[in-house]
């Protein structure tokens, strides 16, 4: 979790996925929760991973 506070106020850039912020919203119930991931999240700037992205990843696991 530091790593991220430091990447976040340091100058690495840091980016999400539409499959992060998805899977996310569906971990949180609530209005209230939802809404301030999203609001969180507004700041990341979203990849759009392609195929070779998935592919890559899943021989990673």
């Amino acid at each position: 979790m530091q790593e991220l506070k430091d990447a976040l106020l340091g100058a690495d850039v840091v980016v999400t996925t539409g499959l992060v912020l998805q899977e996310l919203l569906q971990g949180f119930s609530g209005a209230k929760a939802q809404a301030l991931i999203i609001e969180r999240f507004a700041a990341l700037p979203l990849l759009q991973p392609d195929r070779e992205d998935h592919i890559g990843a899943a021989a990673c696991a």
